[in-house]
């Protein structure tokens, strides 16, 4: 719900207007979620968000497949990824390990354990909030 009902609002009002600096950073909670990160990470820097996006957009039909991974794979045809890239892709350890240790970081360090979890100015905002609660807390930091 918040990546498709609340990111695209905020990126709209704070974002694209240059008032605040969004970073995204993957949090996956089960294997699939893992997979689906490491694609997106494989998709490269100009395809990941729209990787991403397609993942979000696509979840509720991907994760309730017998094969979820396989299932996001034909999704992903629409990016331009084909099946042996995620193949490849998905057997590369080096990206599952740099997520898992980001992963590992947020939760040791930072104390995040759901998604999402955003930080704003140091303080943690978790779980989907409404666009009110982030013009409250972002406009006390804008004035």
């Amino acid at each position: 719900a918040f990546h498709m009902l609340t990111l695209p609002e905020l990126k709209k009002k704070y974002v694209d207007t240059g008032k605040v600096r969004f970073v995204y950073r993957d949090f996956p909670l089960d294997k699939f979620a893992l997979q689906a990160a490491q694609i997106a990470e494989c998709a490269g820097n100009d395809r990941y968000f729209g990787v991403v996006d397609l993942v979000f957009q696509t979840q509720a039909q991907w994760t309730a497949g017998k094969d979820p991974i396989a299932e996001l794979t034909k999704s992903l045809r629409i990016a331009g990824i084909t099946e042996a890239e995620v193949k490849a892709c998905l057997a590369n350890e080096k990206v599952a390990d740099a997520i898992v240790a980001e992963q590992t970081t947020a939760s040791q360090k930072l104390g995040v354990s759901s998604t999402p979890t955003l930080f704003i100015n140091g303080e943690r905002f978790t779980g989907n909030r409404t666009i009110e609660a982030f013009d409250e807390a972002l406009g006390k930091l804008l004035k």
